[in-house]
């Protein structure tokens, strides 16, 4: 193993590490599509904060977004993080394709 597949696995675990970021990886791969308006509620955190949280799981390669329209939808890219929940017990529902496509928010238009 190298020094920077070692450092991809710190990335995945300290992001997974977080309660908030668990809870949006596991609402996504649950594949119930919902807004991220739809989210915040439900984590009962700030738009600010979330999109922290989001940034944070992107920088760690765990999500991507896909712009359609006024919408970014994520997805949960790295198989690896499936295989890290299920071997702390979650059950994860994956569909064959993997790449899911689950949770948006809009996307305003700044001129």
């Amino acid at each position: 193993m190298s020094k920077s597949d070692i450092k991809d696995a710190e990335k995945i675990l300290r992001a997974l590490g977080n309660e908030v970021r668990l809870k949006i990886v596991l609402m996504i791969l649950e594949n119930k599509k919902r807004c991220l308006c739809e989210m915040k509620p439900m984590l009962k955190l700030s738009q600010p904060t979330l999109s922290r949280h989001f940034a944070v799981l992107k920088n760690s390669k765990i999500l991507e977004c896909n712009k359609i329209n006024n919408k970014i939808f994520y997805s949960v890219t790295d198989k690896r993080v499936v295989s890290v929940l299920e071997s702390l017990g979650f059950k994860v529902k994956v569909p064959k394709s993997f790449n899911i496509s689950t949770t948006c928010r809009k996307v305003k238009n700044v001129h």
